[in-house]
C-alpha cells in the first residue's frame, strides 16, 4: 500500500489519505474531458497525490508549490517520476516574492496556506505564461485564494492551449479576493462551467 509523506507540521491530511490520495475522485471527472495528453499543470501541488495521478496519464506534468516543507514532501513523493518537473513557487500574475501565511481557522491543515503577493518574503511567485508553453492540456488551480492572480499571469497561454481548467471556488478570509471574481476572469476567456465535484469546479472552453 503506498503512503504519502506528509510535513511534521500538518495534523489534518493523515487521517484523510487513502492510497490514492486526497479528493483524486475530482480530478477523475476533469480528466473525463480531456482530449490530449501532452502537459498538465498542477497548481498548487501540496503533497503531490494529484500529481502523481496527472503523471501516469499526461507526457509531461508541471507542479508549482511554495512552502519549503510540502515541496520537500512533494519531492519524495514524486521519486521515479521522470515526466514530472517540480518548481518550488506559487503561480501568481507577475514575477515577484511574497511571504506564505498560515490560515488561522484552519490549524493544522498545511494545505490552507496562502501567499501574499506584496514583495515582501522569500516565496518566489511567477506567472504561468513565463514558461512559454507549446501545449497546455490540463491546468488546476487550489491556490487558496490566488485564483485570480494565477489566470491573469496564465493568460496568454489560456487563449493559445485551451486547457481544461479544474479550479477550487471556495470563500476565505484574511482578505482574500472573492473567488467569484475568478469565475468571472473565466467566463471573460470563453469558458464555462460544466461540472462540480465540492469546492472544484470544471471549466472547459466555449
Amino acid at each position: 500500500m503506498r503512503t504519502w509523506a506528509l510535513p511534521k507540521a500538518d495534523t489534518y491530511f493523515a487521517s484523510l489519505m487513502t492510497e490514492a490520495g486526497f479528493q483524486v475522485d475530482h480530478l477523475i471527472a476533469a480528466l473525463r474531458h480531456v482530449t490530449g495528453w501532452r502537459t498538465a499543470v498542477d497548481g498548487g501541488a501540496h503533497v503531490g497525490t494529484w500529481t502523481a495521478a496527472m503523471a501516469a496519464r499526461f507526457a509531461e506534468v508541471i507542479a508549482f508549490e511554495p512552502a519549503a516543507d510540502t515541496f520537500g514532501c512533494l519531492e519524495k513523493n514524486m521519486r521515479g517520476l521522470v515526466n514530472v518537473e517540480l518548481h518550488r513557487a506559487a503561480l501568481g500574475e507577475r514575477h515577484c516574492y511574497g511571504a506564505l501565511c498560515d490560515d488561522p481557522t484552519r490549524p493544522g491543515n498545511t494545505g490552507a496556506r496562502f501567499i501574499r503577493a506584496n514583495g515582501v518574503g522569500n516565496v518566489l511567485v511567477r506567472p504561468l505564461d513565463d514558461l512559454g508553453l507549446d501545449a497546455l492540456d490540463l491546468l488546476k488551480l487550489d491556490v487558496e485564494g490566488g485564483e485570480l492572480a494565477a489566470l491573469a499571469g496564465a493568460r496568454d497561454t489560456i487563449l493559445r492551449c485551451r486547457p481544461v481548467i479544474i479550479m477550487e471556488v471556495k470563500r476565505l478570509g484574511s482578505g482574500r479576493p472573492d473567488p467569484e471574481l475568478a469565475v468571472e476572469d473565466l467566463t471573460s476567456l470563453g469558458y464555462e462551467e460544466v461540472e462540480r465535484r465540492g469546492n472544484d469546479r470544471i471549466y472547459l472552453p466555449r
